[in-house]
C-alpha cells in the first residue's frame, strides 16, 4: 500500500517549506548548515510496512559511515530487518530512506534502524517515515515508540543532530545506559507517547 505523505495529510502546511529552528538546552541549530539551504521534498512517497529487499537497506546504511561504522552491526541490521516491518521512502522512483520497526509487546515498539541517503538529509524524509510509522503503530494499538542511540556522555556531532531531530518530533530522553552496548558506547533511550 502506498501512502502519499504531504502537506495536506500531515496538517503541517509550513514545516515543509519553512523549517523552524530547533532548540535544545539553550542552543540553536540553524536550518542552514554549511551555508547551504536544502529544499524539502514536497510529497515524498512512503510505503509500508512491508517486507523489502535488503539491498536497499544495505546500500543506504553503507552510505552513512558517520553513524554506521561497525561492519558486524551493518550485517546484523540487514539480517534483522528481514523479519521486521519496514517502511520505504521513494523520491523520483528511487528508494531514498527506510525505517524498520521492532515490536516489543502489545503496547511498545522501537525504531530498530533508520537510514536516509545523505543527499536527502534535511528534506523531510525522516519525518515522513516517522509520521507513517506512527500512523501505522497507532492503528495497531501501540501506545509508545522508543529509539536508542549513542548517548550524550560521548560527544558526537552526528548523534547530537540525531537527538535534536528526535526531540523536535516529540521524543524525550528517558535514560542513558553507560554500559548497555559496551564501556565506550553509552546508550540513550528516548521515548514518545503515541496519540491517536
Amino acid at each position: 500500500m502506498a501512502i502519499l505523505v504531504g502537506l495536506d495529510l500531515l496538517g503541517v502546511r509550513n514545516t515543509w517549506i519553512h523549517r523552524p529552528n530547533l532548540r535544545c538546552h539553550r542552543q540553536h541549530l540553524d536550518h542552514r548548515q554549511d551555508n547551504v539551504e536544502r529544499q524539502h521534498i514536497v510529497n515524498p512517497t512512503v510505503e509500508g510496512p512491508l517486507p523489502v529487499q535488503s539491498a536497499h537497506r544495505e546500500r543506504i546504511l553503507r552510505s552513512l559511515p558517520e553513524w554506521f561504522v561497525i561492519e558486524s552491526s551493518i550485517v546484523q541490521y540487514v539480517k534483522d530487518v528481514e523479519y521486521m516491518p519496514t517502511l520505504l521512502c521513494h523520491h523520483d522512483g528511487n528508494v531514498v530512506g527506510f525505517m524498520t520497526i521492532r515490536r516489543h509487546n502489545l503496547y511498545s515498539a522501537e525504531i530498530h534502524v533508520v537510514g536516509v541517503l545523505p543527499t536527502h538529509h534535511r528534506q523531510g524524509i525522516g519525518k515522513a517515515l516517522l509520521n507513517r510509522a506512527e500512523e501505522w503503530l497507532v492503528s495497531e494499538g501501540f501506545q509508545f515508540l522508543q529509539v536508542k542511540m549513542l548517548g550524550p556522555s560521548r560527544p558526537d556531532e552526528n548523534y547530537d543532530k540525531t537527538r535534536l531531530f528526535y526531540e523536535s518530533v516529540g521524543f524525550r530522553s528517558l535514560e542513558e545506559f553507560p554500559t548497555l552496548w559496551g564501556e565506550t558506547l553509552p546508550c540513550l533511550l528516548m521515548v514518545k507517547k503515541l496519540t491517536p
